[in-house]
């Protein structure tokens, strides 16, 4: 769901890059994360990457805080993906391939230089 309650859901195959950030508002290393995905335009994050923010579900998150700090991001509240992807803490990060319908690279995101060398690598930009 979104922080205001809506049912969401995110295809992440078929075609393009899909970078999902697993993000919490209780953590202090999430802070620069939140910000930069929360003014896409202001961001490092390659533009022709879709980027969607998935916190934990709001029995663990207040969407209030959750909205307050997503900005212009694209957010999805789900403890079924923090699961799926064997997420156990952020700042993490995984960045989906869609053609080729696999994780492309995923990890601990320490930094957003971290997150977009890691894209870089996976998608052999120059």
């Amino acid at each position: 769901m979104t922080p205001s309650g809506h049912p969401v859901a995110h295809a992440l195959t078929g075609d393009g890059w899909t970078l999902l950030m697993f993000l919490s508002t209780s953590c202090d290393g999430c802070q620069e994360l939140w910000d930069a995905f929360g003014a896409p335009e202001t961001s490092p994050i390659p533009k022709d990457l879709r980027t969607v923010v998935v916190t934990r579900g709001p029995a663990l998150e207040a969407p209030d805080n959750v909205a307050r700090l997503c900005g212009g991001a694209s957010v999805v509240m789900s403890d079924d993906a923090w699961s799926d992807y064997g997420v156990h803490a952020g700042p993490f990060f995984v960045l989906v391939d869609g053609v080729a319908a696999q994780v492309a690279s995923e990890g601990v995101a320490w930094s957003l230089e971290q997150i977009t060398g890691a894209i870089s690598a996976a998608r052999g930009d120059e």
